[in-house]
């Protein structure tokens, strides 16, 4: 847990645009600074989330591995809970921890017994919206350009420009038609800073991808740097 002081924190705002929405209270302490992410981002007031560029998320969500550039993360978005051995008598952790049979059935004896319930990390690649109070299981990948629907229960990965909803989350519908899909994936527009696409026909696919490919030879991708919060503070006064 880090506490920043405020000249700290118009640092980041001031030299990298990195901010955090809602804002942090006075002597409240962040947590993720060993988290590496990119300048041009938004975080929750909990702490940092590894996003990418020109990214924001308006809840802290344990376990994410990565998240892409231009993603849209909304309210009260959260991990599941650990599984338990639903194939077992029992679905209790007093079989299987160790420090919950020690603390209630006080007995040292060892446990005879595990259940891995560790979650794997969550993934998220660019362009993609999750909206308020969706949950995400451990280990899936959201893939570039999906939506999530309000509420929606994610237990599987989500495929490139779909859109899902529901509980558990089903496919509404592809967002664009597969021939859009595939050319926007393949041009990795995101790879690009938005000074360089904010003239763009973003409204109209088609447009905006013959647009982008007459400008792409003169663009330069923009380097994707991450680092940890002690970078970016190394420079301030």
């Amino acid at each position: 847990m880090r506490h920043l002081s405020q000249a700290e924190f118009s640092h980041l705002y001031d030299t990298y645009r990195i901010r955090f929405y809602p804002r942090v209270q006075k002597g409240q302490a962040l947590s993720g600074e060993d988290v590496a992410f990119e300048p041009m981002c938004q975080h929750p007031q909990e702490g940092f989330l590894p996003l990418g560029a020109f990214s924001y998320s308006q809840s802290f969500i344990e376990g994410l591995s990565h998240v892409g550039r231009y993603c849209s993360i909304g309210r009260g978005v959260h991990r599941l809970g650990v599984d338990h051995p639903a194939d077992w008598v029992s679905t209790s952790p007093m079989f299987y921890k160790r420090r919950h049979y020690q603390r209630y059935a006080r007995d040292d004896s060892p446990m005879p017994r595990s259940f891995d319930n560790t979650p794997a990390p969550i993934n998220i690649g660019n362009d993609v919206w999750i909206a308020d109070n969706a949950a995400l299981k451990g280990g899936i990948t959201i893939h570039d350009g999906a939506i999530i629907g309000y509420g929606a229960v994610v237990t599987k990965d989500v495929a490139p420009y779909t859109i899902v909803g529901g509980i558990p989350a089903k496919k509404i519908r592809d967002r664009f038609d597969m021939d859009i899909a595939d050319a926007l994936q393949a041009s990795e527009w995101w790879r690009y800073d938005a000074r360089d696409l904010s003239d763009l026909s973003m409204e109209n696919p088609r447009a905006f991808l013959k647009e982008f490919e007459m400008r792409k030879p003169g663009l330069q991708p923009l380097p994707e740097h991450r680092h940890p919060l002690q970078h970016y503070l190394e420079n301030s006064s």
